[in-house]
């Protein structure tokens, strides 16, 4: 399975990333020092492409709303 974890590189997503390419996942830790960055969309529709699941494990309520939807569909409070 293709999986980004945004924020990939950081405490958490770190881990979640190591732990995901242990089960046998092709994993893309995205973030801004692997060219993706969700606060101003550049490489995230390159990153997202073709991926199975995406996985946040950064703070969203600093993300842009069209990034959110981007990344999930939604925004995370519900609101359009």
């Amino acid at each position: 399975m293709r999986i980004v974890v945004i924020g990939g590189t950081e405490l958490i997503g770190s881990k979640v990333v190591k732990d995901l390419r242990a089960r046998g996942h092709a994993v893309v830790a995205a973030s801004p020092t692997s060219g993706v960055n969700t606060m101003t969309g550049k490489g995230l529709k390159e990153a997202l492409a073709g991926t199975n699941a995406r996985l946040g494990t950064v703070n969203f309520d600093v993300v842009k709303r069209d990034v959110c939807r981007a990344i999930s569909g939604k925004h995370p409070r519900g609101t359009p």
